[in-house]
């Protein structure tokens, strides 16, 4: 894909891109979902652990 001078990456991205159908978009949404409840958990659990790990 050429990008036209001036204008970054980002602004080229359209949400079409990633799905054809609505089906497609509500499953791109549930894996989303998963994806940032996967990171959140991780990040809460790591953060516990070093929080104790510095006595806060």
């Amino acid at each position: 894909m050429k990008t036209r001078e001036g204008k970054s990456g980002i602004s080229m991205i359209k949400p079409t891109s990633f799905y054809s159908t609505e089906f497609e978009k509500t499953k791109l949404n549930w894996f989303c979902y998963e994806l940032s409840m996967g990171i959140y958990d991780e990040i809460r659990e790591n953060l516990g652990k070093q929080l104790k790990k510095y006595k806060i």
